[in-house]
């Protein structure tokens, strides 16, 4: 419901008890715009979820921890102010940018660009400037999120690009909600020069309608940089 989304689940086992225990399998969250041809925003392959059974109780409801296995994350172009107002709706906007990714430059640093940074240098997702629009209290917060083995595509604005594709070992978030930022810790690997990037920072509040829009802001440490992965360059940065 927070993310305006259609839901697919393919299994949910319910454990009860003290400590209620929920384990799902295929669970699938369509964008709030769908679009023809456009992979999922999420796609889970495995996850289970703890909490108290009295934690239907309280307000927001709050559950101990979840644990994800196989994610796959898509975020689609950001749509110009043109589209926008074509479909009647009013979604923030910000400037295109066309910094590139950490790996063009430092081997650590911090930015607050975002998402939506697509352009054909663009390794990472970021922040936006725009105030996110007004939205209630989250119903529930989990204390823990921790994934493993994931994925996230961000589509190119320009058609006839492959999408960029980063590869998340791991990463952790604490008191997650879609109203808020959420602190998070991450490790994953940058495509283009390939390399090890390990990040903490804060993401969100989530951006249901344009989701490259949703800010993140953090450090990153840049590490085993391959540029032989760049055409016509060669060694590496650590």
């Amino acid at each position: 419901q927070e993310l305006g989304a259609r839901v697919e689940l393919a299994d949910l086992q319910v454990s009860p008890g003290w400590q209620v225990r929920v384990e799902g399998r295929g669970l699938v969250l369509h964008h709030a715009r769908e679009t023809p041809d456009v992979p999922p925003l999420i796609s889970i392959d495995r996850f289970t979820i703890s909490a108290p059974v009295l934690a239907v109780l309280s307000s927001p409801i709050r559950i101990d921890a979840v644990e994800i296995e196989r994610l796959s994350i898509f975020i689609p172009k950001r749509r110009d102010a043109d589209e926008r107002e074509g479909e009647g709706g009013e979604g923030p906007t910000s400037k295109e940018s066309d910094e590139s990714a950490p790996a063009q430059g430092d081997a650590a640093g911090s930015r607050s660009p975002d998402a939506s940074d697509q352009a054909e240098e663009t390794e990472a997702p970021g922040a936006s400037a725009d105030e996110p629009a007004p939205r209630g209290p989250s119903p529930v917060v989990i204390g823990r999120v921790v994934v493993t083995d994931a994925s996230l595509a961000l589509q190119s604005s320009k058609p006839d690009r492959p999408p960029k594709s980063f590869l998340i070992h791991n990463v952790t978030l604490t008191d997650a909600a879609f109203d808020r930022p959420v602190p998070f810790e991450a490790h994953l690997t940058n495509p283009t020069p390939e390399g090890v990037i390990r990040t903490t920072g804060r993401f969100g509040p989530w951006e249901p309608v344009e989701p490259a829009l949703t800010p993140v802001e953090g450090e990153y440490r840049f590490e085993q940089a391959d540029l032989g992965t760049i055409k016509g360059i060669g060694g590496t940065l650590d």
